[in-house]
């Protein structure tokens, strides 16, 4: 049995959450209180996640909704994720500037550099870099498809299939990336979001790592079923 799938006990020392402390810093607290590492506290709550939990940068959006009610269990607290939208919206904001700096995908390149043609040369920049760090031309060039993406990351019903759980096999797993990745394609309007799906490049996409944030599809492969779908996987490329 996993540590993420064993039953949950109060914790000793079951310290409350400081108002305006980010997740990955409370984790920190109650961790040390309680005589532990961050990281086996955070697996605990929940699979295939780091065991380096950053205390300022660690955002309770970052993790997956099965967390909180562990997390309760260990504390005794009622614990509320955040709001779905605000989590969305986040999670959106950061695939499309992804999908802009990287240049992997070359549909929505395309699409976004016209845009940006349109708009207004860009301002000289500011000799202090800290008070300019979006340029809002390109945030104006990727706000349709921010708006699409936010639409298709806040629906309950895909956010579903990102929660972590114990995949029967390989095949099962690139199943659920091809569902999101097409109804992604669809919602954009592009011909596809997968170029060199065998590729580092592609594992690494924001779409992906937002269904799957460990890249369990690419680990090592354990039956023959999943020998037989990484196969038929690299005939469709």
């Amino acid at each position: 049995m996993e540590p993420w799938e064993a039953p949950v006990r109060l914790l000793p020392l079951p310290l409350p959450p400081v108002h305006g402390e980010v997740f990955g810093w409370y984790l920190h607290r109650l961790a040390a209180a309680n005589h532990v590492t961050s990281g086996q506290l955070a697996k605990t709550l929940t699979p295939f996640k780091n065991a380096l939990i950053g205390k300022r940068t660690d955002t309770l959006w970052r993790w997956t909704p099965m967390v909180l009610p562990r997390l309760a269990l260990l504390t005794g607290l009622n614990l509320r994720f955040p709001d779905t939208l605000e989590a969305a919206t986040k999670e959106a904001q950061h695939m499309v500037r992804s999908w802009l700096l990287n240049k992997k995908q070359p549909h929505l390149l395309l699409r976004w550099n016209d845009r940006l043609a349109q708009l207004p040369p860009k301002e000289a920049a500011y000799e202090n870099i800290i008070r300019r760090r979006v340029d809002e031309r390109e945030f104006i060039a990727t706000y349709p498809e921010f708006v699409t993406m936010l639409g298709m990351v806040a629906d309950p019903a895909w956010r579903a299939r990102r929660a972590p759980r114990q995949w029967v096999n390989l095949s099962q797993h690139r199943r659920t990336i091809d569902a999101v990745y097409a109804e992604a394609e669809r919602r954009l309007n592009v011909p596809s979001l997968r170029e060199k799906r065998q590729s580092h490049a592609f594992s690494n996409d924001a779409l992906f790592r937002w269904t799957d944030s460990s890249g369990r599809s690419l680990m090592l492969v354990m039956t023959p079923e999943d020998h037989n779908a990484l196969r038929d996987d690299s005939q469709w490329n």
